[in-house]
């Protein structure tokens, strides 16, 4: 039965994950549906505060809204159901553990058949509204593999991005994987509550901050969540598995950087997280301190803030703090980024680690890093593969197609 339910990713995939206008789904009131309100002192996390059904789309519409972005789409994902899609506000914690509310989208097919369930992890955004909620490319590609393959597609925002408040706690392993696995508690409710079947598969996966994000769900599932949920397979692809290492190294080497901007995003991230510094921009050098300050007020993108930076990371950083980091084993930064790092533990579910040897953002050494310790570990069932000297972009394309064939093949034995 679920042979035919599963063709994950395609060619198109590139045309989805980059150079794509963001999309709003119709706001039409008839469609509006809210599911439940919790008004609890303290709500249990991955309960719903409300869920709205944002559009129900049809087979016609639905091509029609992939052949809107990119010619050939509709043809290539052959749109089979209708889609509900929803978006879901719920309760979790943030990256001190304090509770919180996050946001994300729900794609369910309507079909007859029990359902897989899928959880993507988009990558690096800056704007508040550049999430799956809000009708980014991530909700395109829910809707295209819902419609097409009869998956039920999880998609979180993430703390602090979409309807969430506060700072995004980028890079931080705990809430990523918090936020991300109370949307599939949310998502199990609102199919228990609507009448839709869904199976015992769940599959992760994502791309860059997703591949980080996807390792950490993983790693939390497995470690506290292994009576309600168990992973079928997981494809972290091109993620910053040693965050505190080869890729600290990266960012704070000599060489021009093409994203500058993921490093003041990884401080300001850990010292919310971590409260290192009572004013987390006094660490950068004039004019960068208040550049950095106005880039990350959620609503400016990372091509405005990467403007404004130096293309080699390290020379925004104060020289006195910067010798202070690179000289002390134990400063509050470098014990924040360590205590980020994904790869020392044993995955119990497959993994499959995806990445390219020319890759100037993430750093391929990542993945050599979590598979050597994988190892030393006794894990069993991890795999890694090496799809060549593509840069981080480029390397999307062929890393999707391989999570394509790797997760049909759980499916069919």
């Amino acid at each position: 039965m679920l042979k035919s339910k599963f063709t994950l990713l395609s060619k198109a995939f590139l045309f989805l994950l980059i150079g794509m206008l963001a999309f709003v789904a119709c706001d039409d009131d008839d469609s509006i549906n809210i599911i439940n309100v919790n008004g609890s002192e303290a709500p249990a996390r991955g309960s719903i505060v409300n869920a709205v059904l944002v559009e129900k789309y049809n087979v016609d519409e639905l091509n029609d809204l992939l052949e809107s972005f990119q010619a050939g789409l509709s043809s290539i994902y052959q749109i089979q159901s209708k889609v509900l899609l929803y978006k879901v506000i719920y309760n979790t914690v943030d990256s001190r553990n304090r509770p919180t509310i996050a946001s994300g989208a729900i794609a369910i097919p309507e079909i007859e058949a029990a359902a897989p369930i899928v959880s993507y992890q988009h990558g690096t955004v800056l704007r508040k509204s550049d999430v799956p909620s809000y009708g980014s490319t991530e909700q395109l590609i829910g809707l295209a593999l819902a419609g097409s393959e009869g998956l039920i597609m999880s998609m979180p925002d993430y703390v602090g991005l979409g309807d969430s408040p506060g700072f995004h706690p980028y890079i931080h392993a705990e809430s990523e994987a918090g936020a991300s696995i109370d949307l599939l508690i949310a998502l199990q409710s609102l199919c228990n509550q609507q009448g839709f079947e869904y199976t015992d598969d769940l599959f992760l996966f994502g791309y860059s901050q997703g591949g980080h994000s996807t390792m950490a769900m993983h790693k939390v599932l497995e470690r506290d969540y292994a009576n309600q949920f168990t992973v079928t397979a997981s494809a972290p692809m091109s993620g910053p598995y040693d965050v505190g290492g080869v890729q600290t190294d990266m960012l704070l080497s000599d060489n021009p950087f093409p994203a500058a901007y993921y490093l003041p995003y990884v401080v300001l991230s850990y010292n919310d997280a971590y409260q290192i510094e009572d004013d987390p921009y006094s660490i950068f050098k004039e004019p960068y301190d208040s550049l950095i300050k106005i880039g990350f007020d959620g609503e400016h993108g990372s091509g405005w803030i990467n403007g404004q930076l130096p293309n080699v990371p390290k020379l925004m950083i104060k020289d006195s703090v910067l010798q202070v980091f690179s000289t002390d084993e134990n400063h509050p930064l470098r014990v924040a980024l360590n205590d980020n790092n994904l790869y020392d533990w044993t995955p119990q579910a497959p993994v499959r680690m995806c990445y390219c040897t020319g890759d100037q953002l993430v750093t391929y050494r990542n993945t050599e890093v979590a598979d050597s310790v994988f190892a030393a570990n006794g894990a069993q069932s991890i795999s890694t593969i090496d799809m060549g000297n593509l840069d981080h972009g480029a390397c999307a394309l062929p890393c999707f197609a391989d999570a394509r064939t790797w997760f049909k093949s759980f499916l069919e034995d």
